[in-house]
């Protein structure tokens, strides 16, 4: 494969607008790599300029380097198997992160193990992405808003799911002083509340201290990071693990006024169980979603088997992650639920709102 000039690294960028969302990860890599000089990241084709394949493969000069993705993009599945089969472009016996559209997983799961892999792991990631700033209002604390550096990045590694080793130190070391990142200081100017751009262009590593929570401090660094990204130019998105989509519907409910509806955690702010229950003041009401997420399926059984969460003797929708069917079941037999019936939904998200032209 070839590694793209400096020059053609502009091209590639220009190039690379035309295929969003799918090429928004890699095309963040190589907006960041054209303005700022960073540690050595190859930007490799299958073949210039027409390429199929593009990859973004941090040179791995030393050990932590081993915890940075390779981002990949592809126009052709075909193309790429080829690729990863007939060439050395990874070394299949180290440790390998890949970050690559999720309908290619089965592909890449198949070359691993062709290749010898012996233990995979998959972790999905839905990509969200701010179209339009004008309701990124500027937020108005009592406390201090200002850039994380190097002398914060135990503290940010310490908090880091992912974190708390040298891998993760380096790593966050260089989006600190590379990336823009934001954060709210205490009165001592230490960090409460902070989140970091990475070397895609994504922003993440979102963090609030536990005893400064419930503030707006999560809302006002993410404001304020956008904010700046979007003026400079930057593509301003992020990825969301796809355990956490239940953010999606505490978003909607802090914005619109509708009918009561109660949102339940089993602990808080560790919780492992949320649930969206509507409250039945109606008959109408029965008809309403109760939507369920864990991280736990046991959690989430002890609580179905042993609250009264749910009224069992009554009509009751519930809309829970296919893989927790089973269970489900199992417990609505067990509490005497006399007629059960299965749906099954598959959950499509816009990317991308600029082709959806007004009729």
């Amino acid at each position: 494969m070839k590694v793209l000039s400096e020059e053609e690294l502009q091209e590639a960028e220009e190039e690379l607008k035309h295929y969003f969302p799918k090429s928004r990860q890699v095309y963040g890599y190589v907006f960041l790599i054209n303005r700022v000089k960073t540690e050595p990241t190859d930007v490799l084709v299958d073949r210039w300029p027409d390429f199929t394949v593009l990859l973004i493969r941090p040179q791995r000069k030393e050990r932590t380097d081993l915890f940075k993705d390779i981002s990949i993009f592809t126009k052709d599945e075909t193309s790429l198997k080829d690729i990863m089969i007939s060439t050395d472009i990874f070394d299949w016996n180290q440790y390998l992160s890949l970050s690559i559209d999720l309908c290619h997983k089965e592909m890449i799961k198949s070359v691993a193990l062709s290749r010898g892999v012996q233990e995979l792991k998959n972790h999905v990631c839905q990509q969200l992405t701010l179209q339009d700033a004008s309701n990124l209002k500027p937020e108005r604390l009592p406390l201090q808003m200002s850039s994380l550096s190097e002398s914060h990045v135990a503290l940010v590694n310490s908090m880091w799911k992912f974190g708390k080793d040298e891998f993760s130190e380096h790593f966050i070391r260089d989006m600190i002083k590379n990336y823009p990142s934001c954060c709210v200081l205490d009165s001592e100017c230490q960090p409460v509340s902070w989140i970091l751009t990475y070397a895609s262009c994504s922003v993440g590593m979102l963090y609030t201290m536990p005893e400064h929570r419930r503030k707006g401090y999560a809302k006002a660094v993410v404001t304020v990071l956008a904010r700046k990204l979007r003026s400079e130019g930057y593509p301003v998105y992020c990825l969301i693990e796809e355990e956490n989509q239940a953010y999606g519907y505490v978003f909607i409910i802090n914005r619109v006024v509708a009918r009561p509806v109660d949102v339940l955690v089993d602990q808080w702010p560790d919780f492992n169980t949320l649930l969206i229950r509507p409250q039945r003041q109606e008959k109408a009401d029965h008809f309403k979603d109760m939507c369920i997420f864990t991280k736990d399926e046991t959690s989430l059984m002890s609580i179905l088997i042993r609250v009264d969460i749910f009224d069992w003797k009554q009509f009751l929708s519930l809309s829970g992650d296919l893989c927790h069917k089973e269970m489900m079941n199992s417990v609505a037999l067990n509490r005497g639920v006399p007629d059960i019936k299965n749906y099954e939904y598959h959950l499509f998200t816009l990317q991308d709102a600029s082709n959806l032209k007004s009729e």
